[in-house]
């Protein structure tokens, strides 16, 4: 038997935030099969990064090892991620161990640890003095780091009693390093508060290395810290909202309200590409629309260059950039990024009897085809993709908004709106009442319009129909939950 064919990767979690994870860290759980995660990994990390490729995730109990074993020798690329880096824990190098024992090969993905994760982010540094070239240890430069578990406060202060430490010492209790939920604590080491009857992680810091916070704060300064921000668009585009957030200090909780799907009937799609060369204008009014199209195209095996003598329509900046990266010119934008201000951009633009086609969701209003219409065009109303309701995750959102861990739903179009009322319905009644703690912010009027109609109180509304809009927006509303505020 050769050990490689039991190959089993350990990556580390880091401290908390899904974006902390490595690249190296990232990869490994975009390639796996199989997926092992401890049970104190927060969700949020490998949801961040899983892919559709992962057939299979494992909240891990006692006998993980033999069902790892068992996938890897199946073939499977099996992942076991566990929280800050695994060599520093005890218990994973149990793991690794038990595994080594075996005869089994396997790799370790360093992660950042909590602890030192949480001193980033609570902007705490235990550098040393460079004159003095004091060099880092478990006692960094006169100051003492402790991870406190669940009914270790005690302990944890009579063990640094023992160690000389005064209780006078300046020190800090950090929960929750890098998460919304981030809190840190300063004082004397006798009035800071006890960590055990309160849940998270938590990290403490005794010495004079605390003063530096005073200096170096940093996350708690950002826009955005302290909210967890719920991201409602399909699962392709949620990463650019995301990645916006978590930037200005929010965290990203994604829940794809809408899922894209190759529409069921292409028969009305492929007949127009067939004679997409008699085509006057070809409109877009997504990012999805454009995706999808050009992806049909491409299946069919036809040319691009059918669409020499149409011009071409978008209707925002986002859908015209995603055009030109395929090498297309838009010919008509509007200023305001909606249906009926395109129809206003078109109007002097188009002639009666043109042939305009629309490749858009199997939802999308119709407001502008009838429009066109009434302008004397024939247009082609033709599904190029279907929109549908999510399938999963919905008791997990569930729990996290009764348990008021949801500060602020954003929604960035009204099918968003309407698909994420109906996947809770599914599973829970009076809907309204399970979110009325978080804000509600709404990328453009129609969407807002549409949320209010679904009876959801609408708290901001984007003053420039775009993703940045919607995070400006966000940052405008005042910190927490409602009730809170």
């Amino acid at each position: 038997m050769k050990a490689n064919q039991a190959s089993l990767i350990w990556v580390g979690a880091g401290s908390g935030a899904p974006d902390l994870v490595t690249v190296r860290g990232r990869r490994a759980m975009q390639r796996a099969d199989h997926l092992f995660v401890r049970k104190d990994v927060d969700e949020g990390v490998w949801k961040a990064w899983m892919t559709d490729g992962v057939i299979h995730v494992t909240q891990a109990g006692e006998k993980w090892l033999e069902e790892a074993e068992a996938a890897c020798f199946r073939g499977e690329r099996v992942v076991r991620l566990v929280p800050g880096d695994p060599l520093m824990d005890p218990s994973v190098r149990n793991e690794l161990e038990r595994w080594s024992e075996k005869g089994l090969s396997f790799e370790v993905v360093p992660g950042i640890g909590r602890e030192w994760g949480d001193l980033s982010y609570a902007g705490i540094s235990l550098a040393g003095n460079e004159e003095k070239n004091e060099t880092p240890g478990t006692l960094v430069n006169g100051n003492r780091l402790i991870p406190v578990g669940p009914g270790e406060w005690g302990a944890v202060l009579k063990q640094l009693q023992q160690e000389g430490w005064a209780l006078d010492t300046p020190a800090a209790l950090i929960r929750d390093g890098s998460r919304a939920e981030q809190r840190v604590w300063m004082g004397a080491l006798a009035t800071l508060p006890e960590a055990d009857g309160a849940a998270g992680h938590h990290t403490l810091v005794v010495g004079e290395g605390v003063t530096t916070r005073d200096r170096l704060t940093w996350f708690e300064r950002l826009p955005l810290y302290g909210r967890r921000i719920l991201v409602t668009r399909a699962l392709e585009q949620a990463g650019i909202l995301s990645d916006k957030i978590r930037a200005l200090g929010g965290e990203a909780m994604e829940f794809p309200a809408i899922e894209i799907h190759p529409p069921a009937r292409k028969e009305k799609l492929d007949e127009a590409l067939d004679r997409l060369n008699t085509f006057d204008w070809v409109v877009f009014t997504s990012v999805n629309g454009v995706t999808t199209f050009f992806r049909r195209l491409s299946e069919l095996r036809m040319d691009i260059r059918s669409l020499h003598r149409a011009r071409i329509a978008a209707i925002g900046p986002k859908t015209a950039q995603e055009l030109e990266v395929k090498g297309i010119r838009v010919d008509c934008l509007p200023e305001e990024y909606r249906a009926e201000a395109l129809v206003e951009a078109m109007r002097p633009l188009v002639r009666r009897g043109e042939n305009i086609l629309l490749p858009r969701a199997n939802i999308a209003r119709p407001l502008l085809a009838e429009e066109l219409s009434e302008m004397g065009c024939h247009v082609v109303d033709a599904h190029a993709y279907d929109t549908l309701p999510a399938s999963g995750g919905v008791r997990e959102l569930l729990r996290e908004l009764e348990e008021g861990r949801i500060h602020v739903i954003t929604f960035t179009s009204s099918s968003t709106v309407r698909y994420f009322i109906r996947a809770l319905e599914r599973e829970a009644e009076d809907v309204s009442s399970r979110i009325q703690r978080a804000w509600i912010a709404c990328i453009g009027p129609i969407t807002a319009d549409t949320a209010t109609e679904m009876g959801l109180p609408v708290d901001v509304t984007a003053e420039e129909y775009t993703i940045d809009g919607l995070i400006d927006a966000i940052v405008r509303l005042p910190q927490g939950l409602k009730e809170e505020s």
